[in-house]
């Protein structure tokens, strides 16, 4: 058992087109009409069993994911997904092609769809009868018809992986011990550390191995193996370093503006003490001015002024506000500590400014330092990707070179066009879409001989409904067909039930006593050849249906001339009574 899973796709019509018709042969742009490679077609959690109503009403389901989510009291949240169609493959080993059936072919189809947690999900099985190994396609539409949710795809070829493996043990024949190699690997190497070391470990037996105890194939593969490994190292060097240059630009540069502002600080230091010895002064000054009523009218023209500046008087006039700040000490102190709170305002302003400015050169120095590395990171960039081009154009001249040296006049695959090259891969994934697994089967057991090509016999589905109903079938019609009337049973040539039996048991042969053991008995019976003497002298003719017909005509006629007896007219109602 080999799955093989197709990559997820949008359109279930382009689907089906593939999988329920022919393939398509070189200069064809569509698929074929014909279906001659597909045996059979079964639906899973569908009203119908035709395979084109399915596809119509996968594609509804899936169009109406979102009011089947608010049917359910499902969120429609997180990222939205058009790929709904899922589809892949199961193929057993060819040798198994004489102890496979339908049945067991489409309970391993349900089983897979279980593992995968697609058994309550749409989906339509093709079995497919065009290559040697039976094998299945399996079409599932992704949306859940319940609540809308999309289908998980997560580790799925691991899951598919594992129940292959699992059910060719229960079939008790391995086909594909590879796989069970992986599968204890898996489970032996569970943490990713311990898979790096193990897969470092076998790259260094391979590099270590002798060039001389090696094949031409070997070699190149251990070569671009190695060659793989040096290039993903290359590249993530050159990452790691241009991420190394980076932070140490930010680095210095974060550096540099410590610096500036603790040199700033320093130099900030005696403006500040400067600036708050000031301050104690003018408030000393304040404060004796309040102690005379001329001191206080010059508190007053102050606190007036400020208020002006400000813009606090409003309407007022200067004198009514400057009489109201003598009658009160508070809004003259509160217009003094106003001032002060200004003055401090502007000077941090003016200091922090000067600070800015230089935190703004240092920014602008990195700016153009990153600009720098990102020019010298693209020039290293440009220059790995032709060095190790120029290295895989060795390997690949290699491999080209190795058909030659064997003798070989195929011309390399590299030379053609890609489009050719590209025809030929899908041509040869088509034709053998499970050569490797098998392959690797082959080299462990014995070939046996193939059996001959197991044919599956379809049976015919009713119509589709248009509306998406379950179909049922269309009643019969009766229908004249003119058959050519034998010997024996044309009724035209019938003369006597009786003279139509003697005459077959004339026509028989005489019976042969080494071939028939009971002939011979039964042509002896007295009472058989009795009835046989009978039959053949009797020859009352039948009479056809025109002579019935006037026959019962006349006892009708008969019937109406006999006389009829006399009433009994004591049975009839007294109308006196």
């Amino acid at each position: 058992m080999v799955p093989d899973i197709a990559k997820a796709g949008h359109s279930f019509r382009g689907a089906f087109a593939y999988y329920l018709h022919d393939k398509r042969q070189e200069g064809q742009s569509a698929h074929p009409e014909t279906a001659e490679r597909v045996a059979w077609t079964e639906t899973r959690n569908l009203a119908t069993d035709h395979p084109g109503v399915a596809r119509e009403i996968m594609i509804a389901t899936a169009r109406q994911a979102d009011e089947l989510k608010a049917a359910a009291g499902v969120k429609s949240t997180g990222r939205k997904s058009s790929a709904h169609v899922y589809a892949y493959s199961l193929a057993w080993h060819p040798d198994e092609a004489g102890t496979l059936d339908r049945a067991e072919m489409t309970r391993a189809a349900d089983a897979s769809l279980k593992v995968l947690g697609a058994e309550h999900h749409q989906a339509v099985i093709v079995c497919h009868q065009d290559q040697k190994h039976p094998h299945v396609h399996v079409i599932v539409n992704r949306v859940d018809p319940a609540t809308g949710k999309m289908l998980s795809t997560s580790n799925d070829r691991l899951k598919l992986s594992d129940w292959a493996n699992a059910y060719e043990r229960e079939r008790g024949v391995i086909l594909t011990p590879k796989r069970e190699e992986k599968r204890e690997l898996r489970e032996k190497f569970a943490q990713q550390a311990e898979r790096q070391a193990y897969a470092a470990e076998k790259r260094q037996q391979a590099a270590e191995t002798p060039p001389a105890d090696k094949s031409p194939v070997a070699v190149l593969k251990a070569l671009g193996a190695a060659q793989r490994d040096q290039h993903r190292q290359e590249w993530k060097d050159l990452s790691a370093g241009n991420k190394a240059a980076r932070d140490r630009i930010f680095t210095d540069s974060g550096k540099a503006i410590r610096e500036a502002t603790e040199r700033h600080k320093a130099e900030c230091r005696p403006i500040w003490a400067k600036f708050f010895r000031e301050t104690r002064q003018a408030e000393s000054a304040y404060l004796a001015r309040e102690q005379s009523l001329a001191g206080v009218i010059r508190n007053a023209l102050d606190a007036t002024t400020h208020q002006r500046v400000s813009g606090q008087l409003g309407n007022r006039g200067t004198l009514a506000a400057t009489f109201g700040n003598v009658l009160s000490s508070q809004a003259r102190a509160a217009a003094f500590a106003e001032v002060q709170d200004m003055n401090r305002g502007r000077l941090a302003q003016r200091l922090k400014s000067v600070l800015d400015s230089e935190v703004r050169g240092i920014k602008e120095q990195r700016g153009a330092a990153l600009v720098a590395q990102r020019q010298a990171f693209d020039r290293a960039r440009a220059s790995l990707i032709e060095r190790q081009d120029l290295e895989r154009g060795k390997i690949r001249q290699a491999w080209q070179q190795l058909p030659r040296d064997r003798g070989g006049d195929r011309q390399p695959d590299r030379a053609k066009p890609y489009r050719s090259r590209w025809q030929d891969a899908t041509r040869s994934q088509e034709q053998k879409p499970m050569k490797r697994p098998f392959d690797d089967a082959r080299r462990i057991e014995a070939k046996q001989p193939l059996p001959t090509k197991a044919a599956f016999i379809s049976q015919a589905q009713p119509a589709p409904s248009p509306a998406g109903e379950v179909p049922r079938p269309a009643p019969k019609r009766a229908q004249e067909i003119a058959q050519k009337p034998t010997p024996a049973t044309s009724p035209a040539k019938i003369k006597n039930p009786t003279q139509a039996f003697a005459d077959r048991a004339a026509q028989k042969r005489p019976p042969d006593p080494q071939r028939d053991f009971g002939s011979s008995a039964k042509a002896q019976d007295p009472k058989r050849q009795q009835f046989a003497e009978n039959a053949k002298a009797a020859t009352t003719p039948v009479k056809d249906a025109a002579y019935w017909q006037q026959r019962a005509k006349e006892a009708r006629a008969a019937e109406k001339e006999k006389p009829q007896p006399a009433r009994d007219k004591s049975r009839d109602y007294d109308r006196d009574r």
